[in-house]
């Protein structure tokens, strides 16, 4: 109220001298004679009415504004309380965006990691189902040997029995008996172990089993396997000797515990490995699973590092892949499947491991980083270790082994 009047009282105070003027004007223009002064007066007079209308517009709007106070609807209650969610539901609140975020992230996860971590991504990437899970051995514990069914109770020898068990039921190596062991890559001593202690199961169950050791490149299978001595059986004929150095004529009887015995072809470094491995002696080698009742398993070094497993697909059709779903990659698993059956073969499927589970580990791998190659000792040291029964038997037989680099 006092700044309308304050405002008020200003206008008044430009309007009065105005007013003065303007009657002084008018006595002036009453009084004068000349038409020109007249003239001059009259428009002053006017410029003079006209500021006075506008003033006085302007003090009648600010009197005529309603400057009395409004109704009170309620009356103002200080807040006994901070407004807001409240504690327990802002806690429901974080907890719901933090699950909504957790998912969000595990399947950008699931999404963009190329890992196969499931046994599901195997069997989607490979088109073909898992046949087993070896049992993982704890780190520290005493490595196994290479043939686990020595041990009848352990976990480990009963998940290759269950693995030979399908197989034999799978009625695509039910027709012809060939079985190829291959990694996809990096080391194959899983894949060796996997072809060693199936031998064996099928062995177990009255098979006549030949195991071909097709790793030219690195062949340990005759150091590490004892040999026995029982009876070869008919249809495992001594091979002859290929173009290439392989098969190099002999067989091993393998001493395979309570499981019986089965004949290991060894493999031997040679000049030429694609020349061995695709030779007439090595097609009419792992042709002796036509016989009743036998079976041929090969191990062929990793499928993605070598092309060594791709020229024997087409003789031994059935191929078990062997591979530790957290160290493959999907890709790599659905590029092994494309060349195996560009090839003329058929995965019939897969045993999967973790790191260790193998349950035995090479003297010179204990302490090694799993994807180094292995190394191969010379001949020239062979006498300051120990050999086995099967190495002795092989340097009796087998002609000095070419010198030559491997190619």
């Amino acid at each position: 109220m006092s700044s309308i009047t304050i405002m008020v009282n200003g206008y008044k105070t430009q309007l009065d001298p105005l007013v003065k003027q303007s009657e002084a004007l008018r006595k002036q223009i009453e009084k004068q004679k000349d038409p020109s002064s007249v003239a001059t007066n009259t428009n002053a007079q006017t410029n003079l009415l006209g500021r006075i209308s506008e003033l006085n517009g302007n003090i009648s709007e600010l009197k005529a504004l309603d400057t009395t106070s409004g109704n009170v609807i309620r009356t103002a209650v200080p807040p006994t309380s901070a407004a807001g969610l409240g504690l327990p539901m802002a806690l429901g609140l974080g907890l719901a965006v933090g699950i909504a975020i957790g998912l969000l992230a595990a399947w950008v996860r699931l999404v963009f990691d190329p890992a196969a971590r499931s046994d599901s991504d195997v069997a989607r990437a490979l088109r073909a189902p898992v046949l087993g899970t070896l049992p993982r051995v704890r780190d520290g514990r005493e490595p196994a040997p290479l043939l686990a069914l020595d041990n009848t109770e352990s976990r480990l020898a009963e998940a290759y029995r269950s693995v030979a068990f399908r197989l034999a039921y799978d009625q695509r190596f039910a027709d012809r008996r060939r079985l190829l062991v291959v990694a996809p890559r990096g080391s194959s001593e899983t894949a060796t172990a996997v072809s060693v202690n199936l031998a064996a199961s099928f062995a177990e169950t009255g098979m006549e089993v030949l195991l071909i050791e097709a790793d030219l490149r690195t062949p340990t299978l005759a150091d590490r396997l004892r040999s026995g001595d029982g009876t070869r059986p008919a249809w495992a004929r001594t091979p002859s000797v290929g173009d290439g150095g392989w098969p190099a004529g002999h067989q091993i009887s393998i001493d395979a515990g309570e499981s019986g015995s089965f004949d290991l072809v060894p493999g031997r470094r040679v000049r030429n490995v694609a020349r061995a491995l695709t030779s007439v002696p090595a097609t009419r080698l792992i042709s002796e699973a036509d016989a009743p009742k036998s079976a041929v398993i090969v191990h062929a070094p990793a499928v993605l590092a070598y092309a060594d497993a791709l020229a024997l697909v087409d003789r031994v059709d059935g191929v078990l892949v062997v591979c530790d779903p957290r160290e493959v990659h999907r890709a790599d698993l659905e590029r092994v499947r494309e060349l195996i059956s560009g090839a003329g073969g058929t995965v019939l499927g897969a045993v999967l491991h973790s790191s260790g589970s193998t349950g035995f580990t090479l003297p010179w791998r204990r302490n090694a980083d799993s994807t180094a190659p292995l190394p191969v000792a010379p001949a020239e040291d062979a006498g300051s270790a120990p050999v086995s029964p099967a190495a002795d038997l092989l340097e009796a037989v087998l002609p000095e082994p070419e010198r030559s680099p491997v190619s």
